[in-house]
């Protein structure tokens, strides 16, 4: 029982407690992120939204394309790496990829460095600095923070008739 003190346990259950060992059962509240393990050896990572009795409510969307609920006893906290990990993975399915999905066009940030241009043609310096490395193997050596998709650039053309 979650209410229960120590001072009201038996001389009995402390010894077990004590010998045995015992399990504290960490509260999820809204807002946390926790981890289901599915039967398939998938983590799916999401976040709670409301937590009831025998389960909780979260943001993962199944594939029925409805918000999914788990029991309590099989959901875990997440680590900060699998958050971490869970919420880049969210912020490159916005844009439609798989993380790590760099594509021509694209321009990447990386530590004091000027913008890259993402290029298939390494001699193609008109286009701007050309990467002739390969930007996924930056982004995984953590060298890249952050890019801008090509498909969200903004083109004025018809500039140069006027």
């Amino acid at each position: 029982d979650g209410n229960c003190s120590i001072s009201k346990l038996s001389r009995c259950q402390i010894v077990k407690c004590l010998y045995a060992g015992y399990e504290v059962e960490e509260e999820c509240k809204v807002g946390d992120w926790v981890v289901f393990d599915t039967a398939l050896k998938d983590l799916i990572v999401c976040k709670v939204e409301g937590v009831g009795e025998m389960s909780v409510d979260t943001d993962y969307v199944g594939s029925n394309g409805c918000k999914q609920n788990f029991l309590k006893k099989h959901i875990r906290h997440a680590s900060p790496k699998e958050i971490k990990a869970e919420k880049e993975r969210r912020m490159w399915a916005e844009i439609g990829r798989e993380v790590g999905d760099f594509r021509y066009g694209d321009t990447i940030r990386m530590k004091n460095v000027a913008p890259l241009i993402v290029s298939k043609k390494v001699n193609n310096l008109d286009a701007g600095f050309v990467i002739p490395v390969n930007a996924k193997e930056l982004y995984e050596r953590g060298e890249v923070i952050g890019f801008q998709p090509a498909e969200s650039f903004i083109s004025f053309g018809g500039g140069e008739d006027a």
